[in-house]
């Protein structure tokens, strides 16, 4: 009977905790961003509180009575606010980061993407149309609720890097480019040409960053092997090709220790730190991932967060993995679960 109470228990304090969100502390965790459904659908935020190992769904709408709106797509925060990119519905949606209660809304954006903040200033990539132009990454005050400048980038800019504390890399996958961005002068430096499809850029310290590029894939028309760049100061030092033709990986990143990661066929591969080889053999792999859609690594406790969004129409799968490629836990994410973000 003992045990039975104390599994009970255990099993009530994991439960979601979503709909009691005014009382909550969100200062430090795990935001779960969750895009929902492609087609008159809303995004789910969902909360995983570090101290309590509580994850809370559905803490936008909770806390502040009203959706968030379509297509929930990225996070970034300050000391003290929470920045969430809502694509579909062209906007920023600003909270408190201590009680996600909503602090404004930064409109006047064309299907905004990816989002850093840097010394009190936003930097959206935004893609602006799907008719082939070039996209922006627009820079906004969030405080006076205002958009300083659009610096044009390449086709679909999409994730971005902080190289140096001085530039920006930003990959634009409409045309197989890099735009290195200079945030003092708030221009385009250089453009950089790689491989077909970036998708992820990671800075390795210093001047360094590494572009991931998924390659073609055979329903594009001529297949492409996926590939892995190194830069320094803007200029290229090396590439590595994948292999084989069907090879395509995605999203690029590192963890504490400067080891990359990446997916490729709903499994993780691992790169020796300093290595500018290519990896094909699997580090992670779990029968239950049918594909990755979302990768991060949560330093404050030395995990990788993975996420599986399934058939894109009913609730994904987030894992947890530790540095020794060992499955922690799992859980129920929202309707395709994209990005975290990892409040320190």
């Amino acid at each position: 009977m003992l045990l039975g109470l104390l599994v009970g228990l255990s099993l009530m304090g994991c439960r979601d905790r979503g709909h009691q969100g005014h009382d909550k502390d969100y200062s430090q965790g795990v935001i779960i961003v969750n895009e929902g459904l492609f087609s008159g659908g809303t995004g789910n935020i969902q909360f995983y509180n570090s101290s309590t190992k509580e994850l809370w769904d559905q803490v936008f709408d909770s806390v502040n009575n009203r959706p968030i709106g379509s297509i929930a797509q990225s996070v970034t925060f300050s000391t003290d606010q929470v920045f969430i990119v809502v694509n579909n519905s062209n906007k920023i949606e600003i909270v408190n980061r201590n009680t996600f209660k909503s602090e404004g809304t930064q409109f006047g954006l064309n299907l905004p993407d990816e989002i850093i903040y840097l010394d009190g200033k936003l930097y959206v990539t935004e893609w602006v149309n799907f008719n082939g132009d070039p996209g922006n990454v627009v820079v906004i005050d969030p405080h006076a609720g205002t958009i300083l400048k659009r610096i044009a980038v390449g086709v679909t800019p999409s994730k971005m890097a902080l190289v140096n504390g001085t530039h920006l890399a930003v990959v634009n996958s409409g045309d197989s480019t890099v735009s290195y961005v200079n945030i003092s002068s708030q221009s385009v430096e250089k453009t950089l040409e790689v491989n077909q499809n970036p998708n992820s850029v990671v800075a390795l310290g210093g001047s360094k960053f590494a572009v991931l590029c998924g390659g073609n894939p055979s329903w594009k028309g001529k297949e492409t092997a996926g590939s892995i760049h190194f830069f320094e100061f803007g200029s290229e030092t090396s590439r590595s090709v994948f292999s084989q033709m069907t090879y395509h990986p995605a999203l690029l990143c590192k963890n504490s220790n400067n080891q990359l990661v990446y997916a490729l066929d709903g499994k993780l591969m691992m790169m020796a730190p300093g290595s500018t080889q290519v990896s094909e053999t699997p580090w992670f792999s779990h029968n239950g991932i049918g594909s990755i859609y979302g990768l991060g690594y949560y330093e404050n406790e030395q995990q990788w967060w993975i996420s599986d969004a399934k058939d894109f129409a009913s609730r994904g799968i987030v894992y947890r993995v530790n540095n020794n490629a060992g499955l922690i836990d799992s859980m129920t994410a929202g309707i395709v679960p994209r990005n975290f973000g990892f409040l320190k």
